[in-house]
């Protein structure tokens, strides 16, 4: 069960509106309303939280690069930021990558 899924997902969906948002700061948000999540239920809540923000309110991945909103399917987010937390085996700090933005904002 997940605390608070609809504020987490009000929360997140501000800050990626707002700017560029770094996967770490997603997590932050989940931990804060879901205190002692371990690090293998916290992998499981994140994919619910982007499968949300990426099915319902038009977030996607950013393409580092070029600082541009990559073409993704909601699977292949998901994937990404599962493969993502997986290959760091501890939750994201600042710099860990993966990047959120709103295509409410897309740049081109």
């Amino acid at each position: 069960m997940i605390n608070n899924f609809q504020e987490i997902i009000r929360r997140a969906v501000a800050i990626i509106e707002d700017d560029f948002t770094e996967l770490w700061l997603i997590v932050v948000v989940i931990e804060e309303e879901n205190p002692g999540l371990d690090f293998d239920n916290l992998i499981e809540v994140t994919k619910k939280v982007v499968r949300e923000l990426a099915t319902n309110h038009q977030i996607t991945l950013v393409d580092e690069k070029t600082e541009k909103s990559l073409e993704l399917s909601v699977d292949e987010i998901v994937n990404a930021v599962e493969r993502r937390l997986k290959e760091l085996g501890k939750i994201p700090n600042i710099g860990d990558g993966i990047w959120f933005t709103s295509n409410k904002n897309k740049r081109s």
